[in-house]
């Protein structure tokens, strides 16, 4: 509990400055943030850049379920 205490002070700061920063470069391009990072993979992979760059978001979607799992109080 003390840990958590400490850390968020730290980390709400940082969450809003990304959060922030997302939100004004969906504004200014008018595409999202995934949308932008699977463009600028399409001169490595062509058109196929956005199947390459889907699974990454799904698997860093996937690697939060095992921490919300064990997060969980008993």
């Amino acid at each position: 509990m003390l840990a958590r205490l400490k850390a968020h002070p730290l980390a709400f700061p940082l969450m809003a400055a990304v959060q922030s920063m997302c939100a004004n470069l969906g504004r200014v391009t008018g595409r999202g943030l995934a949308a932008q990072a699977a463009s600028a993979l399409r001169p490595l992979a062509g058109d196929f850049a956005y199947l390459l760059f889907s699974p990454g978001i799904l698997g860093v979607g996937f690697i939060g379920v095992p921490v919300l799992a064990g997060s969980r109080r008993r």
